[in-house]
């Protein structure tokens, strides 16, 4: 069916939806005060303030001009000096390098790595390590890839007031997001009601469709009444009855005619109808799309306003003192303990765990038969060692045979035909001895264990001393006295994040109750009841609950 124009309004066949509308189809200048609109790549500048209604701006860059906007986390690293979050260290991300530097020494172990928003693990044979101010990643991160670091340094700046400044920022901000989502909800509605004209305008088309059919069925009955009126021509002279029923036949297909065309001046009234309803809906777009424009017109005013204000307090902080960003340069400061046991004063001295380094101890016995008292003499039984012991005479010296041979005692390590004992591949020396013959057989070497009446031999075990002394053990925890040393945690704290569950609970309450860092998508969170979550022992309350699919991860001290 082909396109149909009514007026100066064309309605495309079929849908007009955005699967019939082609990619950058519609020039801005086509819209109504289109040349008011901002664009994305920022090629139109805003001519008003924004009121975002306390709602906020995401990922904003970090700022190079003197008049570019001021994030969160620029100004906590000025008015504290002590936590950074957020920062992008220096070096180049292309997929071989890994060495990358931060503004500022983090303190041991406070940094948090993340790339493409995953938090990496320290440590040599983990993602990365840290030395000084130098991150050495294991695997070089790509081209691409966004590396972000948290951190604690002991950096002291001198605070600056700007919380009204930020409040009245934030407030413009939550003011003009407000009217973009009122405007999106009215772009919403009129997607809605384009769905609903083109459901008429489909309704329609369907009813045209159907006047085809009827045209085409009435066509078919004038061609069947032709037909009729020619064979009751020809049968006038001869079939008075065939006249009759043609007569009837006739009447039946114009009544049927008639009832078609009523049917078709409906069907068109109906159609007409659709079409004046959607001009009306045509005509109310036009005034929603002059409202967003307005709306954004008053948005784009309050940003101008919110930006002014805020370059206005820039430039104040810019003017300030400079601040002092080490501790070791600040006057009249403490020593800090180092952390080392080795550091302390008056510390006692620490047991070793040797048993050498006790005093008093009782001297412990070798294990050596040799070293005992009292113990009986063993003779070793063996032949005098000769030279005339040869194969011919069967007299061999066979392996482990005993001779004696000039106050020692020796043992055959090979068969031999009376090779000297002076050879040490044939024989090994016992040590000194006795000779012992009995029938002219060699005797072999008497065991301990077979002697009688002989005394208990110590283990040469500590534990089985009597009245030995306790030792320490080394650890830290039997020491008394020592201060309190809390131990890290990172846990993902159990409850459904679902969008509608505020309640989660952690493991453990936090040791040092304020300490605790929560964080969700990688954003550390704020206590407090104005602000994101309380925490109350081990349960974590949000204010506002986690949506599906967040990523929430809690650090604390036990």
């Amino acid at each position: 069916m082909s396109t149909q124009i009514r007026g100066n309004k064309q309605i495309k066949n079929i849908t007009i939806g955005n699967a019939q509308i082609t990619d950058g189809s519609i020039e801005l200048d086509k819209l109504k005060d289109g040349s008011e609109l901002l664009k994305r790549d920022g090629s139109v500048v805003a001519t008003g303030d924004f009121d975002f209604n306390s709602n906020q701006i995401k990922n904003v860059g970090a700022p190079i001009d003197d008049n570019d906007a001021v994030r969160k986390v620029d100004l906590d690293a000025i008015s504290s000096g002590t936590t950074i979050t957020r920062e992008i260290p220096s070096g180049t991300i292309n997929g071989t390098n890994t060495n990358f530097t931060l503004a500022s020494t983090p303190n041991l172990g406070t940094e948090q790595v993340f790339i493409n928003g995953s938090l990496l693990n320290a440590g040599a044979n983990s993602d990365y390590v840290v030395d000084g101010s130098t991150i050495t990643f294991t695997l070089a991160p790509q081209s691409g890839d966004v590396v972000l670091v948290n951190y604690v340094t002991d950096a002291v700046v001198v605070s600056l007031d700007i919380t009204n400044t930020l409040n009245q920022f934030n407030s413009r901000l939550t003011t003009a997001e407000s009217e973009l989502f009122s405007a999106q909800g009215d772009i919403t509605s009129l997607d809605s009601d384009l769905s609903g004209v083109n459901a008429r305008l489909t309704s329609a088309e369907g009813d045209i469709t159907a006047l085809e059919g009827d045209v085409v069925a009435v066509e078919a009955s004038v061609s069947s009444l032709q037909s009729n009126v020619g064979t009751l021509q020809s049968g006038l002279s001869s079939e008075a009855s065939t006249r009759a029923a043609a007569d009837s036949a006739l009447s039946t297909t114009v009544t049927s005619v008639q009832t078609s065309i009523t049917s078709i001046g409906n069907r068109v009234t109906a159609t007409e109808g659709d079409i004046t309803a959607l001009e009306a809906a045509d005509s109310t777009f036009d005034v929603r799309v002059g409202n967003i424009e307005d709306g954004l017109q008053a948005e784009t005013s309050a940003r101008t306003s919110a930006d002014s204000a805020l370059s206005s307090r820039v430039t104040t902080l810019e003017n300030a003192p400079a601040p002092v960003t080490s501790y070791n340069n600040l006057t009249d400061k403490p020593t800090l303990f180092s952390g080392s046991y080795t550091d302390l004063s008056n510390k006692p001295t620490l047991f070793d765990g040797a048993y050498a380094s006790l005093s008093g101890k009782p001297s412990l016995f070798s294990g050596s038969y040799d070293d005992l008292s009292n113990k009986p003499t063993i003779a070793l039984a063996a032949h005098q060692w000769s030279a005339n012991h040869t194969i011919a005479d069967g007299t061999r010296y066979l392996i482990g045979d005993i001779v004696y041979d000039n106050g020692n005692i020796y043992v055959a390590n090979y068969e031999n035909e009376s090779m000297p004992t002076s050879s040490a591949l044939y024989w090994t020396n016992l040590g000194p001895g006795k000779r012992l013959n009995i029938d002219g057989r060699d005797i072999q070497n008497i065991p301990y264990s077979s002697l009688t009446g002989k005394p208990s031999l110590f283990s040469g075990s500590y534990n089985d001393l009597t009245n030995k002394p306790s030792l320490f053990d080394g650890a830290y925890a039997s020491l008394s006295g020592k201060p309190t040393i809390y131990t890290p945690v990172k846990e993902v704290p159990s409850g459904s994040v679902n969008g509608t569950n505020v309640t989660f609970t952690i493991s453990n309450a936090p040791a040092v109750a304020g300490t605790e860092q929560v964080f969700l998508n990688g954003l550390l969170q704020f206590s407090g009841v104005s602000d994101d979550y309380t925490i109350s022992g081990g349960t974590i309350t949000f204010n506002t609950a986690p949506e599906t699919g967040w990523k929430l991860v809690v650090y604390y001290s036990v």
